[in-house]
């Protein structure tokens, strides 16, 4: 008998755990595109789309590609890419950063962080005056949802461009630039000059392999 006076209290008992497990929440619906209806959330922190990356990696290719050497390209796409690094693990941690490293904002939008970050990296170094860098600023985030995160991807991504200039002012790239004061070899077996970083008005050097004559 007292195995059925039990019944109601339990039958009671699974009533409330499945009204309670019924409760809706009040967090916003993402819409089809998987994008928060408020713009306040990303839609998927830390991540940003394959588009955007590929296409500030084009841009860059064109912007480099003019009177910049080998090394000068090298080390201008490699200061982009790590302002982009950094931003995004800023929103969502997983790598350690490089130059940005105090900083976190978990809901800033990563496509704004990565259009941010590229765009005010060539700003800043005053590098691709000569082509539509604001259109291209302008079209890359046209489609990201207004709103608090979309704020917070773009002022991250200028955090992160000012982080790695100010890491790479003292590295003596503008000395490494110029070409020492002094007398050259002229038998076989002597060291040459290399070519100059980003001067293409000094390559007036004479023909070598691997510095020899």
């Amino acid at each position: 008998m007292k195995q059925f006076k039990s019944l109601p209290l339990l039958a009671i008992t699974f009533m409330v755990m499945l009204i309670a497990s019924c409760k809706k929440t009040d967090m916003p619906m993402p819409d089809v595109a998987g994008k928060s209806n408020n713009g306040n959330m990303p839609d998927n922190p830390g991540f940003a789309e394959n588009d955007v990356v590929l296409f500030w990696n084009e841009k860059a290719s064109i912007i480099l590609s003019g009177s910049f050497t080998p090394p000068a390209q090298t080390r201008y796409f490699a200061m982009v890419q790590i302002a982009v690094h950094d931003a995004l693990n800023a929103i969502k941690p997983k790598y350690q950063r490089f130059a940005m490293v105090n900083e976190r904002s978990h809901h800033a939008n990563p496509d704004a962080a990565v259009a941010s970050a590229s765009y005010w990296t060539f700003k800043e170094l005053n590098i691709g005056s000569n082509h539509p860098l604001d259109e291209w600023y302008a079209a890359s985030i046209a489609s990201i949802p207004e709103g608090e995160s979309k704020i917070a991807g773009l002022a991250l991504g200028k955090k992160a461009a000012e982080a790695i200039i100010l890491n790479r002012a003292g590295d003596n790239f503008i000395m490494a630039n110029q070409q020492l004061p002094q007398p050259e070899g002229v038998y076989p077996g002597d060291y040459k000059s290399t070519l100059p970083f980003s001067l293409p008005n000094m390559l007036k050097l004479k023909p070598c392999i691997n510095g020899v004559l």
